[in-house]
């Protein structure tokens, strides 16, 4: 399974990460240290560094509650792992 990026091209990998639980601990991970939950990803789910790059590109800077809000050009009531009606850029609210 992977995602997809309309606004980037990238086609984000999502192995090992297809839990909601797995998620989560991945979201905390990049929002503490982005370097450390990529060489996580490398470690423990065989990720390259451009994958945990792309992926770390594309986790909110904080998690929402309620209305997500794009993190690139600030639309409102995104839907997780679905790219922005407006941009077009693929929000991970991780």
């Amino acid at each position: 399974m992977s995602l997809s990026c309309a606004r980037c091209g990238h086609h984000i990998p999502v192995r090992g990460l297809e839990t909601a639980e797995a998620r989560a601990q991945l979201g905390g991970a990049a929002r503490e240290s982005r370097v450390r939950a990529i060489q996580w990803l490398v470690a423990n789910h065989g990720y390259d560094i451009t994958d945990g790059k792309v992926i770390m590109n594309h986790i909110t800077g904080e998690a929402m509650s309620g209305e997500r809000q794009c993190y690139k050009c600030g639309s409102t009531d995104i839907e997780d792992g679905v790219p922005c009606p407006q941009c077009r850029s693929l929000v991970l609210d991780w």
